[in-house]
């Protein structure tokens, strides 16, 4: 959170659980950011008169309502894109037109929600709060955001079409269309606010769950999708936590508000400093003496040459090679030796997800992590085999996580490896003073 000067929320799906309520653990991670000055926003599709409605203990520094064609920071309007009164009138007229006459619509303005529903929508949503019927008849006042509920895909191309100065966004929970101003979008809000608050879109970290959040969530510095997002949102996220209904935000904050780390910090290090990251926790890790990096060099060559003569898939890399180990930003590792079968794993960074076989050798100040830590976290991962070579005490531990065993031997032995049939390292021959 070093760098984060503004948290910015979708609503629905997102800050909202499904009751429609904030949480209350959500509400105290909030007020702990809020406390070392980091600023809270809202950024949604909803109203502002029914956006209140659920932020009253939330109490949010920026409102960005109607999909963004009204943005409030503090208690000051910073940005409206209205339609004039004609704009609205015409809009009704020409989804009528196209989706027929009996379509329902909703239409914002500055000061209120308006339907049209054949049931009332609060008998369905109380969440909806003080919403206005009405038929749209001579309805002609200056508006925010028009949504229409279309069931055929032609008539929502064919109205979007007709439509060509709006922004136009489909909902995944329905099928509802909003319509702004093609100025009026959560980006387009973005920006404003951040001129007016003078920081800059990679100082926010944004977090959403709809079409209507990507453009957002690819805007900002660190863009989040909640575990319960479309498949679409989550592709184009730098982050997935958990679902709103498990408080995902809410465990998100709390760890950014202790000494969490995330894979932005190893990266943050400097080119001299190594350190690997255990669940959020930073290790730093010690420059290997000669030994160890003759080891390193033995295993190597050993293992490489086994996988040439076999014309092998297996790829074999030394540290330091990054694995991340989880696939996710708060676990990485670089082993002394990671052996990868699953080429789909490797990228141009390292290892996404957990190699076939790691072997670790041990330095003083790499004991605990190495027959504590990493041996619990490599078999969680998915590590088929694990070895630690311990020099000091002439011994070798080798795991076979997937068969369940463990076996010990020296220095003076051979070992067969656990995912090859016919390939064992002999350590007799190992020299080094």
């Amino acid at each position: 959170m070093e760098n984060c000067k503004l948290l910015l929320f979708d609503l629905d799906g997102t800050l909202l659980r499904s009751d429609k309520t904030i949480s209350q653990r959500t509400l105290k991670a909030l007020q702990s950011c809020r406390e070392k000055g980091i600023l809270i926003g809202v950024s949604t599709s909803r109203s502002e008169q029914n956006v209140l409605s659920f932020t009253g203990k939330l109490q949010p520094d920026i409102l960005i309502t109607s999909g963004g064609a009204l943005v409030k920071y503090k208690d000051q309007y910073i940005y409206k894109a209205m339609f004039s009164g004609e704009e609205t009138k015409q809009m009704v007229s020409l989804a009528r037109k196209i989706c027929g006459a009996g379509c329902e619509i909703t239409i914002d303005t500055i000061d209120a929600h308006y339907w049209n529903y054949k049931t009332d929508p609060k008998n369905q949503d109380k969440s909806w709060g003080e919403s206005i019927y009405t038929d749209f008849n001579g309805f002609e006042e200056s508006s925010l955001k028009m949504c229409v509920e279309i069931f055929d895909e032609k008539q929502a191309e064919e109205l979007k079409a007709l439509l060509k100065d709006c922004d136009c966004i489909r909902f995944s929970d329905g099928y509802w269309y909003k319509f702004t101003k093609k100025t009026a979008t959560k980006e387009k809000a973005i920006t404003k606010i951040c001129a007016e608050c003078g920081i800059k879109p990679e100082e926010i970290t944004a977090f959403g769950d709809d079409y209507a959040d990507i453009g957002m969530l690819k805007l900002c510095g660190k863009g989040i999708a909640m575990g319960n997002a479309i498949d679409e949102v989550k592709e184009k996220a730098d982050l997935v936590i958990g679902s709103n209904d498990e408080d995902g935000i809410a465990k998100y904050l709390e760890r950014r508000n202790l000494d969490y780390y995330t894979i932005e910090d190893i990266y943050a290090l400097p080119e001299w400093q190594r350190a690997e990251l255990i669940d959020g926790e930073l290790h730093m890790m010690e420059t290997p003496d000669r030994k160890h990096q003759a080891l390193v060099h033995f295993f190597d060559w050993a293992i490489e040459n086994y996988i040439h003569e076999k014309n092998g898939d297996c790829e074999v890399y030394p540290a330091p090679f990054a694995v991340f180990l989880n696939a996710d930003e708060e676990t990485y590792v670089e082993p002394d030796i990671s052996v990868i079968c699953d080429k789909d794993k490797l990228t141009d960074k390292g290892c996404n997800g957990a190699p076939d076989w790691i072997i670790e050798i041990v330095s003083p100040g790499s004991r605990v992590m190495d027959y504590s830590k990493k041996l619990f976290k490599y078999n969680a991962a998915g590590v088929k085999e694990y070895w630690i070579a311990d020099f000091l005490k002439n011994r070798v531990m080798v795991y076979n996580f997937e068969h369940g065993t463990l076996e010990e031997y020296t220095f003076s032995d051979k070992v067969k490896a656990g995912i090859y049939e016919d390939f064992e390292i002999d350590f007799s021959g190992i020299n080094i003073e």
